[in-house]
Protein backbone atom coordinates (compact mmCIF):
# COMPACT_ATOMS: atom_id res chain seq x y z
CA UNK A 1 0.00 0.00 0.00
CA UNK A 2 1.30 3.11 -0.95
CA UNK A 3 0.71 5.87 1.81
CA UNK A 4 2.38 9.54 1.96
CA UNK A 5 1.13 12.03 4.29
CA UNK A 6 3.27 15.16 3.92
CA UNK A 7 3.95 16.67 7.50
CA UNK A 8 2.68 20.05 8.18
CA UNK A 9 4.65 23.49 8.17
CA UNK A 10 3.78 25.32 10.60
CA UNK A 11 5.18 28.82 11.67
CA UNK A 12 4.58 31.54 13.97
CA UNK A 13 5.64 35.06 14.08
CA UNK A 14 5.21 37.27 17.29
CA UNK A 15 5.17 40.36 14.92
CA UNK A 16 7.23 43.75 15.63
CA UNK A 17 9.74 43.68 18.10
CA UNK A 18 8.77 47.29 18.73
CA UNK A 19 5.73 45.68 20.79
CA UNK A 20 8.73 43.96 22.99
CA UNK A 21 9.96 47.18 24.05
CA UNK A 22 6.88 48.53 25.78
CA UNK A 23 6.79 46.03 28.14
CA UNK A 24 9.52 45.29 31.21
CA UNK A 25 11.14 41.88 31.39
CA UNK A 26 8.93 40.08 33.16
CA UNK A 27 5.41 41.15 31.40
CA UNK A 28 7.77 40.34 28.03
CA UNK A 29 8.49 36.76 29.39
CA UNK A 30 4.79 36.34 30.01
CA UNK A 31 3.88 37.75 26.86
CA UNK A 32 6.26 35.11 25.02
CA UNK A 33 5.06 32.06 27.27
CA UNK A 34 0.99 33.11 26.86
CA UNK A 35 1.36 33.36 22.78
CA UNK A 36 3.27 30.41 22.68
CA UNK A 37 0.85 28.08 25.02
CA UNK A 38 -1.91 29.60 22.37
CA UNK A 39 -0.36 28.53 19.49
CA UNK A 40 -0.36 25.20 21.29
CA UNK A 41 -3.86 24.75 22.45
CA UNK A 42 -4.56 25.72 18.86
CA UNK A 43 -5.56 22.32 16.62
CA UNK A 44 -3.10 22.40 14.25
CA UNK A 45 -5.61 22.15 10.95
CA UNK A 46 -6.71 25.98 12.27
CA UNK A 47 -3.28 26.98 12.46
CA UNK A 48 -2.24 26.00 8.79
CA UNK A 49 -5.63 26.97 7.19
CA UNK A 50 -5.39 29.60 4.41
CA UNK A 51 -7.06 32.29 5.68
CA UNK A 52 -9.37 35.16 4.04
CA UNK A 53 -11.87 33.13 2.14
CA UNK A 54 -14.53 30.31 1.97
CA UNK A 55 -13.09 27.37 -0.11
CA UNK A 56 -15.41 25.44 -2.37
CA UNK A 57 -15.34 21.44 -2.74
CA UNK A 58 -17.33 20.16 -5.75
CA UNK A 59 -19.12 16.21 -4.97
CA UNK A 60 -19.59 14.83 -8.79
CA UNK A 61 -21.42 11.75 -7.66
CA UNK A 62 -23.33 9.10 -10.27
CA UNK A 63 -25.98 8.00 -7.69
CA UNK A 64 -28.47 9.87 -6.00
CA UNK A 65 -28.37 11.99 -2.17
CA UNK A 66 -30.17 8.82 0.01
CA UNK A 67 -27.60 6.12 -1.40
CA UNK A 68 -24.57 8.37 -0.95
CA UNK A 69 -25.60 9.86 2.58
CA UNK A 70 -23.38 8.16 4.74
CA UNK A 71 -20.22 8.27 2.56
CA UNK A 72 -20.89 12.51 1.86
CA UNK A 73 -21.73 12.83 5.75
CA UNK A 74 -18.23 10.56 7.00
CA UNK A 75 -16.74 13.17 4.04
CA UNK A 76 -17.92 16.15 5.83
CA UNK A 77 -17.02 14.77 9.54
CA UNK A 78 -13.68 14.33 8.64
CA UNK A 79 -13.22 17.33 6.98
CA UNK A 80 -14.66 18.83 9.79
CA UNK A 81 -11.81 17.70 12.48
CA UNK A 82 -9.21 18.76 10.12
CA UNK A 83 -10.41 22.31 10.82
CA UNK A 84 -13.04 22.95 7.19
CA UNK A 85 -16.32 24.05 8.14
CA UNK A 86 -19.81 24.80 6.14
CA UNK A 87 -20.63 28.53 6.64
CA UNK A 88 -17.49 29.66 7.79
CA UNK A 89 -14.92 28.60 5.52
CA UNK A 90 -16.06 25.92 3.61
CA UNK A 91 -19.05 25.66 1.35
CA UNK A 92 -20.02 22.32 -1.22
CA UNK A 93 -21.40 22.25 -4.40
CA UNK A 94 -22.52 19.00 -4.89
CA UNK A 95 -24.35 17.28 -8.27
CA UNK A 96 -26.28 13.51 -8.61
CA UNK A 97 -26.27 12.12 -11.78
CA UNK A 98 -29.19 9.76 -10.40
CA UNK A 99 -27.59 6.80 -11.89
CA UNK A 100 -27.40 8.52 -15.32
CA UNK A 101 -23.88 8.56 -16.68
CA UNK A 102 -25.16 10.80 -19.74
CA UNK A 103 -26.10 13.43 -17.14
CA UNK A 104 -22.62 13.00 -15.68
CA UNK A 105 -20.65 14.93 -18.15
CA UNK A 106 -22.88 18.60 -17.77
CA UNK A 107 -22.70 18.10 -14.06
CA UNK A 108 -18.52 18.05 -14.27
CA UNK A 109 -19.21 21.23 -16.04
CA UNK A 110 -21.15 23.13 -13.66
CA UNK A 111 -19.04 22.51 -10.96
CA UNK A 112 -16.04 24.06 -13.15
CA UNK A 113 -18.75 26.92 -13.80
CA UNK A 114 -19.29 27.16 -9.83
CA UNK A 115 -15.31 28.05 -9.70
CA UNK A 116 -14.87 24.87 -6.97
CA UNK A 117 -11.40 24.38 -5.59
CA UNK A 118 -11.46 20.94 -5.82
CA UNK A 119 -13.59 18.30 -7.25
CA UNK A 120 -14.41 14.47 -5.51
CA UNK A 121 -15.37 12.77 -8.59
CA UNK A 122 -16.81 9.09 -7.42
CA UNK A 123 -16.46 6.26 -9.55
CA UNK A 124 -14.79 5.56 -13.15
CA UNK A 125 -17.78 7.44 -14.65
CA UNK A 126 -17.40 10.29 -12.85
CA UNK A 127 -13.84 10.55 -13.07
CA UNK A 128 -14.11 10.68 -16.81
CA UNK A 129 -16.95 13.48 -16.99
CA UNK A 130 -14.30 15.53 -13.94
CA UNK A 131 -11.57 14.69 -16.55
CA UNK A 132 -13.19 15.77 -19.48
CA UNK A 133 -14.16 19.55 -18.49
CA UNK A 134 -11.14 20.39 -16.41
CA UNK A 135 -7.58 19.50 -16.80
CA UNK A 136 -6.84 22.55 -13.85
CA UNK A 137 -8.80 22.05 -11.16
CA UNK A 138 -7.91 19.31 -8.71
CA UNK A 139 -9.79 16.37 -8.71
CA UNK A 140 -9.59 13.35 -5.96
CA UNK A 141 -10.95 10.22 -7.15
CA UNK A 142 -12.47 7.64 -5.27
CA UNK A 143 -12.67 3.83 -5.62
CA UNK A 144 -11.40 3.39 -9.30
CA UNK A 145 -10.05 0.06 -10.05
CA UNK A 146 -6.91 0.51 -12.18
CA UNK A 147 -6.11 4.65 -12.70
CA UNK A 148 -2.58 3.78 -14.77
CA UNK A 149 -4.24 1.26 -17.25
CA UNK A 150 -7.30 3.99 -17.59
CA UNK A 151 -5.01 6.51 -18.73
CA UNK A 152 -6.08 8.64 -15.42
CA UNK A 153 -2.86 9.02 -13.74
CA UNK A 154 0.96 8.88 -15.27
CA UNK A 155 1.70 6.61 -11.67
CA UNK A 156 0.63 5.21 -8.47
CA UNK A 157 3.32 6.70 -6.57
CA UNK A 158 3.63 9.99 -9.13
CA UNK A 159 0.30 10.62 -10.75
CA UNK A 160 0.95 13.98 -12.70
CA UNK A 161 -1.69 16.68 -13.90
CA UNK A 162 -4.77 17.25 -11.53
CA UNK A 163 -6.18 13.46 -10.78
CA UNK A 164 -5.00 12.23 -7.41
CA UNK A 165 -6.50 10.29 -4.76
CA UNK A 166 -7.59 6.74 -4.17
CA UNK A 167 -7.82 3.48 -6.64
CA UNK A 168 -9.39 0.61 -5.76
CA UNK A 169 -6.50 -1.81 -7.31
CA UNK A 170 -8.01 -5.54 -6.00
CA UNK A 171 -11.32 -4.77 -7.34
CA UNK A 172 -10.95 -7.62 -9.92
CA UNK A 173 -9.99 -9.83 -7.28
CA UNK A 174 -12.91 -8.77 -4.83
CA UNK A 175 -15.70 -10.66 -7.27
CA UNK A 176 -13.23 -13.57 -7.38
CA UNK A 177 -13.77 -13.08 -2.94
CA UNK A 178 -17.37 -13.05 -3.16
CA UNK A 179 -17.40 -16.15 -5.30
CA UNK A 180 -15.58 -18.08 -3.04
CA UNK A 181 -17.85 -16.64 -0.20
CA UNK A 182 -21.11 -17.70 -2.29
CA UNK A 183 -20.13 -20.99 -2.49
CA UNK A 184 -19.57 -20.95 0.72
CA UNK A 185 -23.11 -20.09 1.72
CA UNK A 186 -24.48 -21.81 -1.46
CA UNK A 187 -22.65 -25.32 -1.85
CA UNK A 188 -23.56 -26.90 -5.37
CA UNK A 189 -24.40 -23.84 -6.82
CA UNK A 190 -23.84 -24.63 -10.68
CA UNK A 191 -25.08 -21.33 -12.29
CA UNK A 192 -24.63 -17.81 -11.38
CA UNK A 193 -25.95 -14.39 -12.89
CA UNK A 194 -23.60 -11.77 -13.16
CA UNK A 195 -25.61 -7.68 -13.11
CA UNK A 196 -22.87 -5.53 -14.66
CA UNK A 197 -22.31 -2.71 -17.00
CA UNK A 198 -20.69 -3.29 -20.32
CA UNK A 199 -20.26 0.85 -20.56
CA UNK A 200 -18.32 1.26 -17.41
CA UNK A 201 -14.40 0.42 -17.89
CA UNK A 202 -14.31 -0.90 -14.38
CA UNK A 203 -17.26 -2.98 -14.54
CA UNK A 204 -16.38 -4.69 -17.95
CA UNK A 205 -13.04 -5.51 -16.93
CA UNK A 206 -14.11 -7.11 -14.54
CA UNK A 207 -16.21 -9.15 -16.08
CA UNK A 208 -13.83 -10.06 -18.45
CA UNK A 209 -11.53 -11.09 -15.72
CA UNK A 210 -14.01 -12.76 -13.84
CA UNK A 211 -16.40 -15.14 -16.02
CA UNK A 212 -13.59 -17.30 -16.97
CA UNK A 213 -12.16 -17.64 -13.81
CA UNK A 214 -15.82 -18.79 -12.30
CA UNK A 215 -16.21 -21.21 -15.67
CA UNK A 216 -12.53 -22.88 -14.54
CA UNK A 217 -14.11 -24.09 -11.85
CA UNK A 218 -17.38 -25.17 -13.23
CA UNK A 219 -19.79 -22.02 -12.62
CA UNK A 220 -22.17 -21.51 -15.62
CA UNK A 221 -22.47 -17.73 -15.98
CA UNK A 222 -24.70 -15.70 -17.09
CA UNK A 223 -24.30 -12.20 -18.34
CA UNK A 224 -27.02 -9.53 -16.69
CA UNK A 225 -25.96 -6.66 -19.05
CA UNK A 226 -27.46 -2.97 -17.29
CA UNK A 227 -26.44 -0.12 -19.48
CA UNK A 228 -29.34 2.27 -17.44
CA UNK A 229 -31.77 1.88 -14.71
CA UNK A 230 -34.37 0.80 -17.05
CA UNK A 231 -32.43 -1.90 -18.53
CA UNK A 232 -33.03 -3.55 -14.68
CA UNK A 233 -36.30 -5.35 -15.23
CA UNK A 234 -35.30 -7.20 -18.79
CA UNK A 235 -31.60 -8.20 -16.64
CA UNK A 236 -33.95 -9.86 -13.96
CA UNK A 237 -36.20 -11.47 -15.98
CA UNK A 238 -33.46 -13.61 -17.74
CA UNK A 239 -32.07 -14.61 -14.35
CA UNK A 240 -34.98 -16.09 -13.54
CA UNK A 241 -34.89 -17.75 -17.27
CA UNK A 242 -31.69 -18.67 -16.86
CA UNK A 243 -32.42 -20.22 -13.41
CA UNK A 244 -29.19 -18.96 -11.53
CA UNK A 245 -28.65 -20.08 -8.18
CA UNK A 246 -26.90 -16.45 -7.15
CA UNK A 247 -26.34 -13.06 -8.24
CA UNK A 248 -23.41 -11.01 -8.10
CA UNK A 249 -23.80 -7.34 -8.66
CA UNK A 250 -21.38 -4.66 -9.83
CA UNK A 251 -21.42 -1.11 -7.99
CA UNK A 252 -22.04 1.33 -11.44
CA UNK A 253 -24.49 4.01 -11.54
CA UNK A 254 -27.48 2.20 -13.27
CA UNK A 255 -27.32 -0.44 -10.46
CA UNK A 256 -26.60 1.42 -7.77
CA UNK A 257 -29.75 3.80 -7.79
CA UNK A 258 -31.96 0.34 -7.95
CA UNK A 259 -30.64 -1.74 -5.78
CA UNK A 260 -33.33 -1.27 -3.56
CA UNK A 261 -35.43 -2.80 -6.28
CA UNK A 262 -32.89 -5.52 -6.94
CA UNK A 263 -32.93 -6.71 -3.36
CA UNK A 264 -36.75 -6.48 -2.82
CA UNK A 265 -36.83 -8.63 -6.24
CA UNK A 266 -34.15 -11.14 -5.08
CA UNK A 267 -36.02 -12.10 -1.60
CA UNK A 268 -38.89 -12.40 -3.47
CA UNK A 269 -37.72 -14.94 -5.65
CA UNK A 270 -35.45 -15.98 -2.87
CA UNK A 271 -32.23 -15.60 -4.79
CA UNK A 272 -28.72 -15.02 -2.70
CA UNK A 273 -27.11 -11.65 -3.96
CA UNK A 274 -23.62 -11.81 -2.81
CA UNK A 275 -21.23 -8.99 -3.83
CA UNK A 276 -21.48 -5.09 -3.81
CA UNK A 277 -20.97 -2.66 -1.17
CA UNK A 278 -21.90 -2.91 2.24
CA UNK A 279 -24.59 -0.21 1.55
CA UNK A 280 -25.94 -3.12 -0.75
CA UNK A 281 -26.34 -5.66 1.90
CA UNK A 282 -27.59 -2.83 4.11
CA UNK A 283 -30.81 -2.06 1.78
CA UNK A 284 -31.57 -5.88 1.87
CA UNK A 285 -29.06 -8.09 -0.48
CA UNK A 286 -27.59 -11.58 1.50
CA UNK A 287 -23.41 -10.64 1.70
CA UNK A 288 -20.82 -8.97 0.63
CA UNK A 289 -17.04 -8.39 0.76
CA UNK A 290 -15.42 -4.76 -0.14
CA UNK A 291 -13.23 -2.34 0.69
CA UNK A 292 -14.73 -0.21 3.28
CA UNK A 293 -15.72 2.85 1.69
CA UNK A 294 -16.86 5.03 4.28
CA UNK A 295 -13.23 5.02 4.76
CA UNK A 296 -12.24 5.65 1.48
CA UNK A 297 -14.36 9.06 1.64
CA UNK A 298 -12.82 9.82 5.07
CA UNK A 299 -9.31 9.52 3.26
CA UNK A 300 -10.48 11.38 0.65
CA UNK A 301 -11.21 14.56 2.73
CA UNK A 302 -7.61 14.01 3.53
CA UNK A 303 -6.57 14.68 0.13
CA UNK A 304 -9.16 17.95 -0.04
CA UNK A 305 -7.13 19.23 2.85
CA UNK A 306 -3.87 18.55 1.54
CA UNK A 307 -4.61 20.14 -1.47
CA UNK A 308 -6.65 23.34 -0.24
CA UNK A 309 -3.37 23.59 1.58
CA UNK A 310 -0.97 24.06 -1.41
CA UNK A 311 -0.06 20.74 -2.05
CA UNK A 312 0.11 19.61 -6.07
CA UNK A 313 -2.42 16.49 -6.64
CA UNK A 314 0.23 15.64 -9.46
CA UNK A 315 2.53 15.06 -6.64
CA UNK A 316 0.60 13.11 -4.32
CA UNK A 317 0.68 9.34 -4.43
CA UNK A 318 -2.12 7.24 -4.83
CA UNK A 319 -3.18 5.39 -2.22
CA UNK A 320 -4.98 1.70 -2.12
CA UNK A 321 -7.85 0.66 0.48
CA UNK A 322 -6.80 -0.40 4.02
CA UNK A 323 -9.48 -1.85 5.21
CA UNK A 324 -11.84 -4.37 4.12
CA UNK A 325 -15.65 -5.13 5.34
CA UNK A 326 -17.37 -8.94 5.36
CA UNK A 327 -21.22 -7.83 6.08
CA UNK A 328 -23.87 -10.59 6.23
CA UNK A 329 -27.59 -9.91 6.13
CA UNK A 330 -29.09 -12.52 8.72
CA UNK A 331 -32.42 -11.14 8.31
CA UNK A 332 -32.23 -11.35 4.52
CA UNK A 333 -30.84 -14.94 4.72
CA UNK A 334 -34.16 -15.65 7.02
CA UNK A 335 -36.45 -14.72 5.03
CA UNK A 336 -34.98 -16.55 1.65
CA UNK A 337 -34.53 -19.76 3.52
CA UNK A 338 -30.79 -19.81 4.11
CA UNK A 339 -28.71 -20.53 6.48
CA UNK A 340 -25.32 -19.10 6.89
CA UNK A 341 -22.59 -20.92 8.07
CA UNK A 342 -20.61 -19.81 11.41
CA UNK A 343 -17.52 -19.99 9.53
CA UNK A 344 -19.31 -17.22 7.79
CA UNK A 345 -20.48 -15.61 10.52
CA UNK A 346 -16.94 -15.89 12.87
CA UNK A 347 -15.76 -13.37 10.08
CA UNK A 348 -17.95 -11.44 9.84
CA UNK A 349 -17.55 -7.87 10.61
CA UNK A 350 -20.60 -6.68 10.55
CA UNK A 351 -23.52 -8.86 10.81
CA UNK A 352 -27.32 -6.98 10.45
CA UNK A 353 -30.17 -8.57 12.38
Amino acid sequence: MLLYWAAASVQFTHGSLRRERSVGQIGRRRFLIAATASVAATPLALRAQPAGRTVRVGILVYATPSIHAPYIEGLRAELRTLGWEEGRNLAFETRYARGRADHLPALAAELVAAGVDVIIASGTQSVEAARAATRSVPIVMIGIPDPVAQGYVASLSRPGGNVTGLSNMQSREIPLKNLELALEIVPGAKTMGILWSPENKGSADTFAYEQPKAEKIGLRCVSLAVSAPEDIDGALELALRERIHFLQVHGTPAIVVMIGKVADWAIEHRLPIIGGSQLFVQAGTLASYNPDYLDMYRKAARYVDRILRGEKPGEMPIERPSRFLLVVNLKTAQRIGITIPQSVLARADEVIQ
